[in-house]
């Protein structure tokens, strides 16, 4: 019988292991998507600048860590990336929703439209202005979307 008192105090008894045991195997679960999202992709990785007069002197900057928005010729803005939030549109566009923090651990994010068969070109949202890769690296050494 399943209600006797002894085998119910005994799974009350290994209720809190396996409880543990889910939490921390969901714990882990959580972290290891978490670390996939922060995975900035290839594409987006390099020095990219417009030909846009409002824009003359200014840069945006992604390393596989870190956003610097290049404020002017010699002043620049960096941070550290939180994640990269990735999402295939079609006609070879992509959103990539950047999040970041400042240094006071402000949390700012930046949607980035990436349009693949020009070029690559990039756009920020809610602005009309081109951006395009400096130095572009060879195909085989860039990582994918």
């Amino acid at each position: 019988m399943t209600n006797h008192p002894r085998r119910l105090m005994a799974r009350v008894a290994r209720a809190p292991s396996r409880g543990l045991a889910r939490t921390v195997a969901l714990c882990a679960a959580l972290v290891t998507a978490a670390c996939d999202d922060r995975e900035v992709p290839g594409a987006l990785v390099g020095r990219w600048t417009s030909d846009d007069p409002r824009y003359a002197g200014r840069s945006l900057s992604i390393s596989p860590a870190t956003i610097e928005f290049g404020t002017g010729a010699t002043t620049s803005e960096s941070f550290l990336i939180d994640r990269v939030e990735s999402v295939l549109t079609g006609d070879g566009v992509t959103l990539h929703d950047v999040h970041y923090r400042d240094a006071e651990g402000s949390a700012h994010s930046v949607r980035l439209e990436l349009v693949a068969p020009r070029g690559p070109t990039l756009r920020i949202e809610n602005h009309d202005e081109v951006w395009v890769r400096e130095n572009r690296a060879p195909e085989s050494k860039r990582g994918g979307l």
